[in-house]
């Protein structure tokens, strides 16, 4: 588990490699790349599994959960990157939250 603390975003133009359509670069708290999620376009062939390398997590993403990651990495804190060796499965959540704790209002 390695808890995220900043992240970037890469648009793909094109190029080489088109089926790759974004990727979502984590970051931990000393600013080294934790993790890459890469987001492939509809249609497009992911690999199979995803994996890690060293310290270095690498994600598949289907090109619908693209939305859902950004909006949890915005909006939601603490989240952490994760990794199951024996699933080849990486992942990312937040932390625990009481029910019903709703928006806080930041006026």
């Amino acid at each position: 588990m390695q808890k995220i603390e900043t992240y970037s975003v890469l648009q793909m133009a094109g190029g080489k490699n088109k089926k790759l359509k974004s990727q979502i670069w984590l970051r931990n708290n000393e600013h080294h790349v934790s993790g890459v999620l890469y987001f492939y376009k509809n249609g497009a062939d992911t690999p199979a599994k995803d994996k890690k390398v060293g310290s270095l997590i690498y994600g598949y993403c289907q090109p619908e959960q693209y939305s859902e990651i950004l909006d949890l990495l915005r909006n939601e804190g603490p989240v952490y990157l994760w990794y199951i060796e024996s699933r080849n499965l990486a992942y990312i959540s937040t932390s625990e939250e009481p029910v019903a704790e709703g928006e806080l209002d930041h006026n």
